[in-house]
């Protein structure tokens, strides 16, 4: 890790160490770090995230009889940590991987690919997920993604009611919604452009009343912000499989239909715009038959041996 990376992590761990908070802190008689202090820990933490730390000292800890990590490639996995004059975890390394944190609210992790800031609130729920690409030279240092978090406002909830995810790479933002059991209700999809984001494309999500999917839409956006294409499936659950009845549709239109006859037999016909239709019966992945339609009214049926 470069000085500039570690700088970085060192900021990502402590923001609010500036000279307005220094005063407040001042103000409100609670100890701030001095200079000094503040050079000790970023030279400490600087060390520690490019694998230079010394584990030798006393107050270091070293975890004996730790399962290996990723075998396959012959990885240690002993672990080191290093806990603050409260107890409180501050330092951990494992494996490839280094963890610094503030006492529980900010963690920062570091490998040879990546480093990552990870926020908690004040219930520790994860707030917010930073994601940079770690380089030995400073120009490549960039980040990479951040995801936040929301939570509903009427209860302490430990399900995120949404997730914000800016995709830098991709030059992707994508707002996820959920419902008060933790699944996806939509998902908004944009595209950054010179004057801010364009939606491109926009999901929906239902459920029955035992947690099930019932539907998903799928909408596309063209550059003008019309509709450009919407697809929709329906799930229809019944007694005769654990896989749901499913009925799919493009613009409005029916297109595939799909229903279970038993757990591994099903029948699916396929709507074509010329009012022509396929109608095939498989079981236990083979094809029994085939039936086409004209018009609703039966053309040919082929069936099919093993």
């Amino acid at each position: 890790m470069t000085a500039e990376a570690a700088v970085l992590a060192f900021y990502l761990l402590f923001p609010v160490w500036n000279g307005r908070q220094e005063l407040l802190a001042h103000a409100a008689k609670k100890e701030f770090p001095t200079a000094m202090q503040k050079r000790e820990t970023l030279a400490e933490l600087t060390d520690f995230l490019s694998g230079k730390q010394r584990v030798d000292l006393a107050d270091w800890q070293i975890q004996g009889n730790v399962p290996r990590l990723m075998d396959e490639i012959g990885l240690g996995a002993e672990e080191v940590l290093r806990k603050d004059s409260d107890g409180a975890l501050r330092l951990l390394e494992y494996g490839v991987e280094r963890f610094a944190t503030n006492g529980g609210r900010t963690v920062v992790s570091v490998n040879d690919k990546q480093f990552i800031q990870t926020v908690y609130d004040e219930s520790y729920r994860l707030a917010e997920k930073s994601v940079w690409q770690n380089s030995q030279e400073a120009r490549g240092i960039k980040l990479l993604s951040r995801s936040r978090y929301g939570y509903s406002s009427n209860a302490v909830s430990a399900l995120p009611s949404s997730l914000t995810e800016e995709l830098f790479d991709e030059g992707k933002v994508i707002i996820s919604g959920f419902n008060a059991d933790g699944k996806t209700s939509s998902v908004r999809t944009y595209i950054l452009v010179k004057n801010g984001r364009r939606l491109v494309q926009q999901d929906s999500y239902t459920y029955d009343r035992q947690k099930r999917l019932s539907s998903e839409e799928n909408v596309s956006y063209a550059a003008s912000g019309a509709k450009q294409h919407v697809t929709k499936s329906v799930y229809t659950y019944t007694k005769n499989s654990s896989r749901p009845d499913t009925k799919y549709y493009e613009d409005g239109t029916l297109r595939i239909e799909t229903s279970y006859l038993a757990q591994d037999k099903y029948r699916t016909t396929t709507y074509f715009d010329n009012r022509y239709s396929i109608t095939a019966t498989f079981e236990n992945g083979k094809k029994l038959s085939e039936v086409i339609y004209v018009n609703g009214v039966k053309q040919r049926e082929r069936t099919f041996n093993d």
